[in-house]
């Protein structure tokens, strides 16, 4: 069997002639086309197109998982800023993913917890407090008073006035060196 080929720009043409019967030969022309003789530029049109798509579709996708992965964020945010010092016994929503949100949801409910002791304690010290300075004050009032009622100051009264005093300024001492730690 005896091969000849030749082309043209548009054609291809192959010739198969037999040994044995001189005229008898097989001729097959094809068109050739620009995306078989030169794949590489095929294959740089489809990556010019493509390219570009490829960009807008994953940034695309991008941006929803951005947006889906951040609204348990945005709940949490939201759920703070309704926190004020009047209800720190309200919690955030517990979320149940061991990662790293359920981890700030937990750490931030332990902070809440903390910041709610600690308020309990400062309101139950300015009752303490407010208690302490009251008694010696309502003290000094009953006796001024029974004082100017008998147009009369003796030692003894005065002298318990003094102490009365004494002891206020002790209180308020020790709220002020409490204070500064």
């Amino acid at each position: 069997i005896n091969f000849e080929a030749f082309s043209t720009e548009k054609f291809r043409v192959i010739r198969q002639k037999s040994k044995n019967e001189e005229h008898l030969f097989i001729e097959v022309a094809t068109t050739i086309d620009d995306k078989v003789q030169n794949p590489y530029n095929y294959l740089k049109e489809i990556l010019i197109y493509l390219v570009p798509f490829l960009f807008v579709l994953s940034s695309f996708i991008s941006y929803l998982l951005i947006i889906s992965s951040l609204k348990p964020v945005k709940k949490i945010i939201n759920e703070v800023k309704k926190i004020e010092s009047t209800n720190l016994k309200q919690r955030l929503t517990s979320y149940t993913n061991n990662d790293e949100i359920g981890e700030l949801v937990k750490t931030f409910n332990m902070l809440l917890g903390k910041l709610d002791k600690s308020f309990e304690k400062i309101e139950q010290f300015s009752k303490d407090v407010s208690h302490e300075l009251k008694t010696p004050l309502t003290i000094l009032r009953g006796e001024i008073e029974v004082a100017l009622m008998n147009n009369e100051c003796d030692k003894k009264l005065l002298k318990s006035l003094l102490d009365e005093i004494n002891y206020i300024n002790e209180i308020t001492d020790k709220l002020l060196f409490l204070t500064k730690k």
